[in-house]
């Protein structure tokens, strides 16, 4: 595995609440180019936050007036780089990395509403890694690129 050469972060706090999503997505979006990641993984970031916040507002038990952190932090590798985004939150105890995808539907018409948001995150992500700490869920969404040559 490459060593890390450098690391940097940005963090963000919000409120549980569905109306803090677009303010989320705005933070990643700056603090990702802030710290020159290309825009096609901010986009991917992006998707996977979308869908692990919406994860957490819906299903985890946190009420609207708690706070969800986030932290992204991008690694300058010596082959690559990588952008994690970390998003903790003191919902029930849910570890994502080993719970089971919905299946795709083969055709539009078998499609339930809901329920893709996990195989979204998975097919957009490099890395995907779950902690419990100190009553906290920390859910880390990993994309990564090579050196420009």
């Amino acid at each position: 595995m490459a060593r890390w050469q450098a690391r940097t972060s940005s963090t963000l706090t919000i409120f549980a609440d569905g109306a803090e999503v677009r303010r989320a997505a705005d933070w990643l979006e700056r603090s990702g180019c802030d710290l020159e990641v290309p825009p096609a993984q901010i986009e991917r970031l992006d998707l996977c936050l979308h869908e692990a916040l919406a994860n957490v507002i819906s299903h985890s038990g946190v009420p609207p007036h708690e706070t969800v952190s986030l932290r992204l932090d991008v690694r300058h590798l010596q082959d690559g780089h990588e952008a994690s985004v970390t998003i903790m939150d003191s919902g029930s105890p849910f570890d994502v990395t080993k719970a089971k995808s919905k299946a795709a539907p083969v055709k539009l018409a078998d499609a339930d509403p809901g329920g893709l948001g996990l195989l979204m995150i998975r097919s957009n992500c490099d890395a995907m890694t779950h902690a419990r700490r100190n009553g906290h869920n920390e859910l880390s969404i990993t994309v990564r690129w090579l050196n420009a040559h």
